[in-house]
């Protein structure tokens, strides 16, 4: 298997904007999330499946929570210092840390209050190329 490495970002501009992100590989790819404060239950969700990743504590001017939705290798965590600290806590325990499928995804991003963004990152996966 051979993976390509470049990285396609995409970012929401509006709050509750779905985009619709065409996975051209042929494997399903994970996400790198960063949710952007000010605000409070950043979300997204995989309209296709229903599957979310939500924060369940608020984040403050400047404040970012990365989530890395990688099977195997979840992680959860803020840069403190040019360090990486773990931040599970923000995330609500029924998150489910979903993958881009190869094809079109409709990605929608919401949060209850404040000026909250967020992006991605992925990385679209070949097998067999």
């Amino acid at each position: 298997a051979a993976d390509n490495t470049v990285d396609t970002p995409f970012t929401f501009g509006t709050q509750g904007e779905t985009v619709v992100i065409d996975n051209e590989g042929n494997l399903d790819t994970p996400l790198l999330i960063e949710f952007k404060g000010p605000g409070l239950r950043h979300r997204m969700v995989n309209s296709d499946t229903g599957e979310k990743v939500e924060l369940v504590l608020p984040l403050k001017t400047n404040e970012s929570v990365f989530v890395n939705t990688k099977p195997q290798a979840i992680e959860a965590y803020r840069m403190v210092d040019g360090k990486k600290v773990t931040a599970f806590n923000y995330l609500n325990p029924a998150s489910q840390y979903f993958c881009l499928a190869p094809g079109e995804n409709n990605i929608q991003f919401s949060a209850a209050y404040g000026d909250a963004a967020a992006s991605a990152i992925y990385t679209e996966r070949f097998v067999g190329v």
